[in-house]
C-alpha cells in the first residue's frame, strides 16, 4: 500500500523489517526491484536485479523487461523474456514459462506488433496452460486484434472455471474490455499492467 501512496521510504522499512526478521518471498524481490525503478536509481535497480538471480528469482527478468519497455528499447525487451523462458523451462516450471512467453506478446502487441504477438501466444498456449496462462493469452489475443480467438478462450475459461470469482470478475471483463477498446479505437483505452493478480 505504501506503494501505490508513493510512500517509498515507508515501504523499504516494510521490506527491510521483513529482511531482518528472516520473512522472504518472490514478492519482496518485486517489490524491491519496484522501488530501485520508482525512485530512479540504475545502480540499485542492477543490485536487485543481482541479488535476485543469485537466489534463483527469475521473475525478475520479467520486471526488468518491463523497465526496458517502458523506455522503448525492444531488442532488450524480447532478451529478457526470452531468458526468463529459457530459465523457468531448465527449472521444470512450465506454467511460469507460459507466462513469461504470454507477457513478453502483450509487449509485443503494445509495440504494435500483432502478428509477433499473436504467433507468440499461440505458441505459449499449445503447452497446456494453467488458468492465469489463458487469461493473459486471452488479452494479449485481444490487444492483438484477434478478437474471435480471444472470444473463444473466454468461452473456455467460463467453461472450465464456472466458480472462480478471479476468473469470472477480474480477467474475463478486462479480456471482453480489450476486445471493446480495439473495436472502438477512438475511445481512451489503459496500457498494458503486466503486474496482475494471481491466484
Amino acid at each position: 500500500m505504501h506503494i501505490l501512496f508513493n510512500q517509498f521510504d515507508k515501504a523499504q522499512q516494510v521490506l527491510a523489517q521483513a529482511e531482518a526478521r528472516k520473512v522472504d518471498s518472490p514478492l519482496f524481490w518485486e517489490l524491491r526491484y519496484e522501488l530501485a525503478f520508482l525512485t530512479g536509481s540504475a545502480t540499485d535497480i542492477e543490485h536487485q536485479v543481482n541479488a535476485a538471480m543469485s537466489d534463483g528469482q527469475i521473475g525478475v527478468l520479467a520486471s526488468q523487461a518491463d523497465t526496458e519497455a517502458y523506455h522503448g528499447h525492444l531488442a532488450k525487451v524480447r532478451d529478457l523474456t526470452r531468458r526468463a523462458v529459457d530459465l523457468a523451462r531448465r527449472n521444470g516450471d512450465t506454467e511460469s514459462a507460459i507466462g513469461y512467453e504470454i507477457v513478453g506478446a502483450l509487449r509485443e502487441a503494445d509495440f504494435g506488433n500483432f502478428k509477433r504477438a499473436q504467433k507468440q501466444v499461440a505458441h505459449a498456449l499449445a503447452s497446456q496452460p494453467g488458468e492465469r496462462s489463458k487469461a493473459l493469452g486471452a488479452l494479449a489475443l485481444a490487444r492483438a486484434g484477434e478478437a474471435s480467438k480471444a472470444q473463444t478462450l473466454v468461452h473456455d475459461l467460463q467453461r472450465e472455471f464456472p466458480s472462480n470469482t478471479l476468473v469470472n470478475s477480474y480477467w474475463i471483463p478486462t479480456v471482453l474490455g480489450a476486445i471493446q477498446s480495439r473495436k472502438n479505437p477512438s475511445k481512451p483505452s489503459s496500457r498494458s499492467i503486466w503486474r496482475c493478480p494471481t491466484n
